[in-house]
Protein backbone atom coordinates (compact mmCIF):
# COMPACT_ATOMS: atom_id res chain seq x y z
CA UNK A 1 0.00 0.00 0.00
CA UNK A 2 1.36 3.38 -0.67
CA UNK A 3 2.17 6.14 1.51
CA UNK A 4 -0.69 8.23 -0.05
CA UNK A 5 -3.38 5.94 0.71
CA UNK A 6 -1.96 4.89 4.17
CA UNK A 7 -2.17 9.10 5.23
CA UNK A 8 -5.89 9.38 3.24
CA UNK A 9 -7.08 6.60 5.47
CA UNK A 10 -5.20 8.03 8.41
CA UNK A 11 -7.40 11.60 7.38
CA UNK A 12 -10.53 9.06 7.42
CA UNK A 13 -9.80 7.92 11.31
CA UNK A 14 -9.13 11.64 12.12
CA UNK A 15 -12.43 12.92 10.85
CA UNK A 16 -14.21 10.22 12.61
CA UNK A 17 -12.75 11.90 15.90
CA UNK A 18 -13.84 15.56 15.23
CA UNK A 19 -17.08 14.44 13.78
CA UNK A 20 -17.69 12.32 16.65
CA UNK A 21 -16.75 15.68 19.38
CA UNK A 22 -18.51 18.11 17.49
CA UNK A 23 -21.63 15.38 17.25
CA UNK A 24 -22.05 15.87 13.30
CA UNK A 25 -24.25 12.97 12.38
CA UNK A 26 -23.54 14.19 8.43
CA UNK A 27 -20.03 14.38 8.38
CA UNK A 28 -19.67 10.94 9.77
CA UNK A 29 -22.10 9.23 7.31
CA UNK A 30 -19.76 11.00 4.38
CA UNK A 31 -17.16 8.82 6.00
CA UNK A 32 -19.20 5.48 4.83
CA UNK A 33 -20.23 3.34 1.83
CA UNK A 34 -23.73 3.88 1.10
CA UNK A 35 -23.81 -0.11 2.00
CA UNK A 36 -21.12 -0.31 4.84
CA UNK A 37 -21.71 -2.79 7.95
CA UNK A 38 -21.30 -1.70 11.59
CA UNK A 39 -21.03 -4.22 14.15
CA UNK A 40 -21.66 -2.58 17.67
CA UNK A 41 -19.97 -4.91 20.46
CA UNK A 42 -22.66 -7.30 21.70
CA UNK A 43 -25.25 -6.71 18.97
CA UNK A 44 -26.09 -7.61 15.65
CA UNK A 45 -24.89 -5.80 12.55
CA UNK A 46 -25.99 -2.52 11.20
CA UNK A 47 -26.22 -1.93 7.43
CA UNK A 48 -26.62 1.00 5.30
CA UNK A 49 -26.25 4.66 5.71
CA UNK A 50 -29.72 4.86 7.17
CA UNK A 51 -29.14 2.57 10.00
CA UNK A 52 -25.98 4.03 10.88
CA UNK A 53 -28.09 7.48 10.60
CA UNK A 54 -30.07 5.90 13.81
CA UNK A 55 -26.84 4.71 15.25
CA UNK A 56 -25.78 8.15 15.32
CA UNK A 57 -28.39 10.11 16.33
CA UNK A 58 -29.20 7.57 19.21
CA UNK A 59 -25.27 8.24 20.54
CA UNK A 60 -25.20 12.27 20.20
CA UNK A 61 -29.27 12.61 21.83
CA UNK A 62 -27.59 10.35 24.89
CA UNK A 63 -24.34 11.47 25.05
CA UNK A 64 -23.62 15.22 25.41
CA UNK A 65 -19.78 14.69 25.00
CA UNK A 66 -17.53 11.89 23.25
CA UNK A 67 -13.92 11.68 22.92
CA UNK A 68 -12.59 9.14 20.71
CA UNK A 69 -9.27 8.46 20.33
CA UNK A 70 -7.66 6.07 17.53
CA UNK A 71 -3.90 4.54 17.02
CA UNK A 72 -3.21 2.76 14.06
CA UNK A 73 -1.74 -0.45 14.79
CA UNK A 74 -1.01 -1.51 11.03
CA UNK A 75 -2.63 -1.45 7.77
CA UNK A 76 -3.05 -4.16 5.41
CA UNK A 77 -4.02 -3.10 1.68
CA UNK A 78 -4.43 -4.58 -1.30
CA UNK A 79 -5.97 -2.60 -4.81
CA UNK A 80 -8.98 -0.94 -3.14
CA UNK A 81 -9.20 -2.43 -0.34
CA UNK A 82 -7.79 -2.32 3.34
CA UNK A 83 -7.90 -3.80 6.75
CA UNK A 84 -7.02 -1.18 9.33
CA UNK A 85 -6.22 -2.93 13.10
CA UNK A 86 -6.47 -0.05 15.67
CA UNK A 87 -6.58 0.62 18.99
CA UNK A 88 -8.78 2.86 20.67
CA UNK A 89 -10.16 4.81 23.85
CA UNK A 90 -13.43 6.23 23.72
CA UNK A 91 -14.63 8.54 26.46
CA UNK A 92 -18.48 8.86 26.85
CA UNK A 93 -20.54 11.37 29.68
CA UNK A 94 -24.09 11.00 29.58
CA UNK A 95 -26.20 13.61 30.61
CA UNK A 96 -26.17 13.78 34.41
CA UNK A 97 -23.89 11.08 34.97
CA UNK A 98 -20.05 10.93 35.29
CA UNK A 99 -17.76 10.08 32.25
CA UNK A 100 -16.99 6.45 31.16
CA UNK A 101 -14.22 5.46 29.49
CA UNK A 102 -13.81 2.21 27.63
CA UNK A 103 -10.98 0.79 25.83
CA UNK A 104 -10.65 -1.86 22.99
CA UNK A 105 -9.36 -2.71 19.57
CA UNK A 106 -10.70 -3.58 16.36
CA UNK A 107 -10.38 -3.56 12.62
CA UNK A 108 -12.30 -1.20 9.78
CA UNK A 109 -12.63 -2.33 6.18
CA UNK A 110 -12.00 0.19 4.09
CA UNK A 111 -13.13 0.49 0.51
CA UNK A 112 -11.26 3.35 -2.46
CA UNK A 113 -14.07 4.81 -4.11
CA UNK A 114 -14.13 7.41 -6.24
CA UNK A 115 -14.68 9.75 -3.10
CA UNK A 116 -11.35 8.56 -1.85
CA UNK A 117 -11.20 5.64 1.07
CA UNK A 118 -14.09 4.99 2.88
CA UNK A 119 -15.19 3.08 5.72
CA UNK A 120 -17.19 0.23 3.98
Amino acid sequence: MIKEDREAIADVLEKEILYRKTQDVEGLLALFTEDAVFIPPNEDPLKGKASLRRVFEKLFSTYEDMVLKTKIVDIVGMGDAAAVWYEIVLKLKERRNEATEHRGRGVVVFKKTGEGWKMH
